[in-house]
């Protein structure tokens, strides 16, 4: 979510707007991290189009990470797929998402 679309969201709207979240490649997670974070719980970040569905492990591992260092950081975030997780993706990236949160995911 771009700041300028923020800026003309009621209190109530911003708030809904980052629990339902958008796709990872369009948000700044530090920026939404920095404004939202200590106000409520943020979940999702992993891009479920891109990464889940057609990155290698490795690419999957790699945004797990970020996630959790940029996300994660100070507390209140649920590391889960940005709305659901695709048909597509092949089980082999959702078991190296929860292993590696489970991992690397303790504060």
């Amino acid at each position: 979510m771009n700041s300028s679309k923020r800026e003309t969201m009621s209190p109530r709207e911003r708030w809904l707007a980052v629990l339902a979240g958008e796709t990872p490649d369009r948000v700044d997670r530090a920026a939404l991290k920095q404004e939202f974070g200590t106000k409520v719980v943020l979940h999702g970040g992993m891009d479920n189009q891109q990464t889940l569905a057609f990155g290698s492990r490795a690419d999957v591992e790699q945004e797990v990470r970020e996630n959790l260092d940029i996300l994660g950081r100070g507390g209140r975030y649920i590391l889960a797929p940005c709305h659901n997780i695709q048909a597509v993706s092949p089980p082999e990236n959702i078991v190296a998402m929860y292993a590696t949160a489970y991992a690397e995911g303790w504060y």
